[in-house]
């Protein structure tokens, strides 16, 4: 139900020296604008590592939480994610969902 916190939890395994850029989270609601979150890195050496998100589904002005399906993007870039530089693009991503019932 909404008031819920939700977690988001992912793990990636780095196999060559990342560029400075950040894990980022799109939750996309059923009729209202998306929510978006980012965690900064300066670069990642070979490895495995898991990154965590957290979302209060607690009601607001901007963000009403309504019953439906929720769809969730994640991704691992270099730079901003935008690939509107030769320096930024994702090196991975993984999408998923979860339903506010009431």
């Amino acid at each position: 139900p909404a008031g819920t916190r939700f977690g988001f939890e992912f793990n990636y395994t780095v196999t060559s020296l990342t560029s400075t850029g950040g894990s980022n989270i799109v939750v996309v609601p059923p009729s209202s604008m998306p929510i978006g979150g980012s965690q900064f890195n300066e670069g990642l050496t070979p490895g495995l590592y898991i990154d965590s998100f957290t979302l209060d589904s607690t009601p607001s002005e901007w963000v009403p939480f309504s019953p439906g399906v929720y769809k969730v993007q994640i991704a691992l870039c270099a730079g901003d994610c935008s690939g509107l530089n030769k320096w930024s693009g994702i090196y991975c991503n993984a999408t998923t969902s979860f339903t506010i019932t009431q």
